[in-house]
């Protein structure tokens, strides 16, 4: 009994043992079990943590590198948020040396940022706009409004005191985390841009000028084309109604030839707009006289004159030399643009005045010549003077408003004189008057002056109501060794010549002018030839056309017309006709022989058949015999199948089909033949400019003669090339 006791005390000791031995054994499975799961939940910790330092580290590289991104096109960037009102960092590129943000104290308020860079930086034009639309507020306005991106131009002042453009841009974001608005602004220099911008804006508004002064300019051609056409087509109404008057006919004829050379100028200005605007401009230099090329503008003008009713006095002072060398129709397009001018801008019944002037030079063989243009007119500002050389620059005036003009009359003709080395000179006052002085330097053709025995000593009145005309008239008299006396009325021109008659020292010619108070030159002239009779020659001399008055003139017994200004070479061209002799001492009619080529040949290349016709006529009255050809291929192969020295000259034109006038030359100088080298080949063309002129003489021509043909310049160059020949 006691023994199962004890053994069964014993066993329950023996299994609360073994339970209390399980129960540790469980407790510590469960407690490394839980260790276990701690373990793995920190392990787990510990990489999520660093997985979320890595994407920190990421973000913080990428932000790196969109930083550098930025700042590696831009000048600077700053962070801001924009519902505190703060600005928390700023970087700088690093070649930015215009501006340095770094100075300031971050973080900062927004406003506080923008307003000392506006004061630091921003010009002063720009800056109170920057300040009044870009503070804290107005872009958190921006933002609530639905703007992400706000874009902003300015000027800023360097540190280095440059101003530049800058384009600076501010993007705004919502942060997800705590719902504040955030800024990033960066700022990028646009100066070169914005250089390059308004560069383009000055070309568009150069074209869109330019355009719209050719606009005008082909209104204005228009309008000027058609009063010489208009000339041409009345003149030839008028010869034609006065078929039976050779008198009347010829002046027609020559008012005809005059009103087509001013339609060529005219066509040709047009093309010379292109030369201009390209710059390409290019001056010929050939022998011309002064006193021609200032009759022909003279001329020119003339009805412009008579229209408006203007009283022209035209004055030469010292000119010894008249045969000079230079762009003889640019020169005179300057003339003309400048007396235009005065004549439009000078109301109904004014007085214009032209004055040439020859000064020493020291320069060899070279005179200075000075061109003075005045008129009383209605005159310019100072203002407008300073830019009145500027292309289609026209004087804001209500005067001025229905006056036809181009605005580039002045600037062609500036820089054509700038162009030969001359000057312009303007001076100008409202209501009195403007007076341009135009000063050229002009070579001297290798000429001397001659004396003509023939005139010594015969006596001469000038009766003239303008000293300076009178004054200057005798100095080239007495340059010829003529007797000269003046006077300023025809009154006194009276008393001169009773006087003369008296003391039995007669004159042997007496130059009147025309419009004189009082009495005019022919009332003079008739109260002279009652004194004088027949053998006194009497000269009317005059600026306007006299063509009106000329059958009344003759009556009064004035046996001559002379216009000014007086040129040395204009007085003996008249006296010596007087005398019976040509200008250069030949006899008439030896002069005449010259233009006799009869046993000559000449070979006419014309593809038009129209201008073939008009100038194989022409040619034919000089006694030449006329081959043609319509084109270069049919003018080589005649030449290459004739015989040597068969044709003594050739007048080539240039734009013909199968083959040019340039390439038919030097086809025709390639032959082998003797005669080849020797025969005068000339370019007879409409392609006119200087530069169409050394491209004939480098493909083998010896001259050139424009169309539409001039039978002067014509027949001096068949003298030239066949005058002399046997």
């Amino acid at each position: 009994m006691n023994y199962s006791i004890e053994n069964t005390l014993l066993f329950l000791v023996m299994e609360l043992i073994i339970f209390v031995f399980l129960l540790i054994i469980f407790r510590m499975k469960i407690k490394a079990s839980r260790e276990q799961e701690i373990n793995n939940i920190l392990q787990n910790d510990n990489e999520k943590l660093q997985e979320s330092n890595d994407r920190i580290a990421y973000l913080n590289q990428q932000n790196e590198q969109y930083k550098y991104a930025i700042l590696n096109n831009s000048q600077w960037l700053y962070y801001a948020n924009i519902s505190r009102n703060l600005v928390t960092a700023c970087s700088i590129s690093d070649d930015n040396t215009d501006v340095d943000l770094r100075n300031m104290k971050l973080p900062c308020s927004y406003d506080g940022f923008i307003t000392c860079f506006a004061y630091r930086y921003i010009t002063d034009e720009f800056r109170d706009e920057y300040l009044n639309q870009h503070r804290c507020k107005d872009v958190r306005d921006k933002f609530f409004n639905g703007e992400r991106l706000i874009e902003r131009e300015f000027k800023i002042k360097t540190d280095i005191g440059e101003e530049k453009w800058i384009y600076e841009k501010t993007l705004l974001i919502r942060d997800s985390l705590n719902n504040e608005i955030l800024g990033l602004g960066y700022a990028i220099d646009t100066t070169k841009e914005k250089i390059q911008e308004e560069q383009l804006k000055i070309a568009l508004a150069a074209a869109e000028m330019a355009n719209k002064a050719k606009s005008e300019f082909l209104s204005q051609m228009s309008h000027d084309i058609r009063t010489p056409m208009n000339a041409i087509l009345g003149m030839t109404n008028i010869a034609a109604a006065n078929i039976n008057n050779p008198a009347r006919v010829q002046d027609c004829l020559e008012k005809i030839a005059l009103s087509g050379r001013h339609l060529i100028s005219l066509i040709n200005e047009v093309l010379d707009m292109s030369r201009i605007e390209s710059g390409k401009m290019v001056f010929s230099e050939g022998e011309f006289n002064l006193c021609d090329l200032v009759d022909d503008m003279l001329q020119m003008i003339k009805p412009q004159l008579a229209e408006k009713k203007h009283e022209l006095s035209v004055n030469v002072h010292d000119i010894k030399h008249e045969d000079v060398i230079g762009d003889s129709f640019k020169i005179q397009e300057v003339f003309i643009n400048f007396m235009t001018n005065a004549i439009k801008y000078t109301p109904e019944g004014g007085h214009i005045q032209f004055q040439i002037t020859e000064k020493e030079s020291d320069i060899l063989n070279v005179s200075c010549f000075e061109f003075v243009f005045k008129d009383n007119g209605i005159g310019m500002s100072k203002e407008f003077t300073d830019i009145i050389f500027e292309p289609f620059t026209r004087a804001a005036d209500s005067r001025v408003s229905k006056i036809q003009g181009t605005g580039l009359g002045m600037a062609i003709s500036k820089n054509i004189v700038q162009m030969m080395g001359g000057t312009v000179e303007v001076e100008s006052e409202p209501g009195k008057g403007s007076t341009f002085m135009v000063r050229m330097y002009l070579k001297l053709q290798d000429k001397k002056l001659a004396y003509y025995e023939k005139l010594k000593g015969l006596r001469v009145l000038i009766a003239d109501d303008e000293e300076d005309v009178c004054v200057n008239t005798c100095d080239i008299l007495n340059s010829l060794g003529m007797c000269s006396e003046w006077v300023l009325d025809g009154d006194n021109a009276v008393e001169k010549v009773k006087q003369a008659k008296q003391e039995g020292r007669e004159f042997w010619a007496i130059i009147l002018d025309w419009k004189m108070p009082n009495k005019n030159g022919i009332e003079t002239a008739r109260e002279i030839r009652r004194i004088v009779g027949e053998e006194v020659s009497i000269i009317i001399l005059t600026a306007y056309d006299w063509t009106e008055v000329e059958v009344e003139a003759r009556k009064a017994g004035v046996n001559a017309f002379i216009s000014k200004p007086l040129f040395r070479s204009k007085i003996v061209y008249m006296f010596m006709g007087f005398l019976g002799e040509s200008p250069d001492n030949k006899p008439q009619e030896e002069l005449e022989k010259t233009l006799d080529f009869t046993g000559k040949r000449l070979l006419l290349v014309e593809d038009n058949d129209l201008n073939r016709e008009i100038v194989k006529e022409l040619l034919l009255e000089t006694g030449i015999e006329v081959d043609t050809a319509e084109n270069g291929m049919e003018a080589l192969k005649k030449v290459e199948e004739s015989p040597e020295y068969y044709y003594d000259i050739v007048f080539m034109d240039i734009q013909m089909p199968k083959m040019d006038g340039y390439k038919a030359t030097m086809a025709i100088r390639a032959l082998q033949r003797r005669d080849i080298k020797e025969l005068p080949i000339l370019a007879m063309t409409a392609n006119a400019f200087s530069e169409d002129v050394m491209m004939s003489k480098q493909a083998g021509m010896n001259g050139h003669m424009a169309k539409p043909l001039d039978i002067a310049v014509m027949c001096k160059n068949l003298e030239k090339w066949l005058g002399n020949k046997e």
